[in-house]
């Protein structure tokens, strides 16, 4: 499969999220693509967008697309994209969803923000060999303003409405959406079951305009600022620390690199296509770059993960909540800040009293979403928070 043929699927792969209007197909004439071939089947490909709100209002975004490399070549074919999502201009998808939040704000009439933007390209070893391989590129930013404030509720829905419909009219067969539960809320209504806190649509569907629509009820008092407000929703108290703050290093073997890889969502762009400049008065979408930018080439530790309680302004010294109030996944990454950020599936099975299936289940999850890291050594699963890989090449 020739290199345009590769960047077409991922632009496929979450074309649904903008399809609007006419796609633009990088590698081009025009563009800085090469055309060099390469080995990598999209059919392979899995797209998961992660949702989670927080209670502020404000949303981390996370859309990762993964590739199963069975060998070598693949895993060298994968490194070219990767480099080439790095260096190319073309890729970079935050205009685009600048101006979807401009037309969402538009429509919703509340001023919204794209910032602390991360674009990376990971590649996760099994058994020490390139034939199990796993190529994921991802792009991760924070959306203010997601979620709408009405008393003690949270309410998602209508930030997905535009003066044309909706920007996120479908998924494909391949594309998965999760949402999260903002911490100290609970799902009072949701269009869904959920599992964990956690609201997922799999596979094709079409939502129509302000779906889907989930709304939480507080379940305790406001958590205050730690810090003072920040116009850019990135020390809001409820800041990057989330399993969404950090995009985990590209693990090869032993070591670990990181790369850009923005070109994830630039599918967004066949949406602004339809968008004009004169839907009449829109509330500013700021265009401050300073939170965003590309992870160097080399794996460094990703400073706040897990979602760390908050203190409130009359009590800052609260203790952290029993476990039985806390989710299945806050319980495992409870566990693993308790042993320094680093432990065997079969430990955490040992210390839950869970079975080795909900275990096996709530991990896999877990990994698609980066709040942990799984890597296989021998017959063990090693667990770690995504700040814990250190080593690198």
């Amino acid at each position: 499969m020739r290199f345009r043929a590769v960047l077409c699927a991922l632009l496929a792969a979450v074309v649904a999220v903008t399809a609007v209007g006419p796609a633009v197909v990088y590698g081009q004439p025009g563009t800085d693509i090469d055309q060099a071939a390469s080995p990598i089947d999209s059919a392979d490909a899995a797209t998961t967008i992660a949702i989670q709100p927080r209670p502020n209002g404000d949303a981390r975004l996370r859309i990762s697309t993964r590739f199963a490399l069975t060998s070598t070549n693949e895993t060298r074919a994968f490194r070219t994209i990767a480099r080439e999502f790095e260096e190319s201009a073309n890729t970079d998808p935050i205009p685009t969803f600048r101006r979807a939040a401009t037309a969402a704000s538009n429509a919703t009439r509340r001023p919204m923000n794209v910032t602390n933007v991360n674009r990376t390209a990971t590649i996760v070893g099994r058994n020490n060999t390139s034939k199990n391989d796993t190529g994921r590129l991802v792009v991760a930013f924070t959306w203010t303003n997601f979620a709408r404030q009405s008393d003690d509720e949270l309410i998602v829905g209508d930030v997905f409405n535009t003066s044309q419909g909706t920007w996120l009219p479908s998924l494909t067969s391949e594309q998965t959406l999760r949402i999260e539960t903002p911490r100290g809320h609970t799902i009072d209504t949701s269009p869904i079951g959920y599992t964990n806190r956690t609201l997922v649509w799999k596979g094709s569907r079409s939502f129509a305009p302000g779906e889907p629509r989930v709304i939480y009820d507080r379940t305790g008092a406001p958590l205050q600022p730690t810090t003072g407000e920040n116009p850019n929703g990135s020390e809001d108290g409820n800041g990057d620390t989330g399993p969404f703050a950090a995009v985990p290093p590209l693990v090869v073997g032993a070591g670990a690199i990181v790369l850009g890889a923005g070109v994830v969502i630039v599918g967004a762009y066949t949406w602004t296509r339809r968008e004009t400049d004169g839907d009449g008065d829109t509330p500013d979408v700021a265009d401050d770059d300073s939170g965003s930018g590309t992870t160097p080439a080399t794996a460094q530790t990703e400073a706040g993960t897990g979602a760390s309680a908050v203190a409130t302004a009359d009590e800052p010294d609260d203790e952290p909540p029993d476990d039985e109030l806390l989710s299945d996944e806050e319980r495992v990454e409870r566990l693993l800040e308790r042993n320094d950020g680093r432990m065997k599936q079969a430990s955490i099975v040992d210390e839950t009293g869970w079975s080795n299936a909900k275990v096996s289940q709530l991990l896999s999850a877990m990994d698609d979403t980066g709040r942990i890291e799984k890597l296989r050594i021998g017959r063990e699963n090693l667990i770690s928070l995504p700040d814990r890989d250190d080593e690198t090449v």
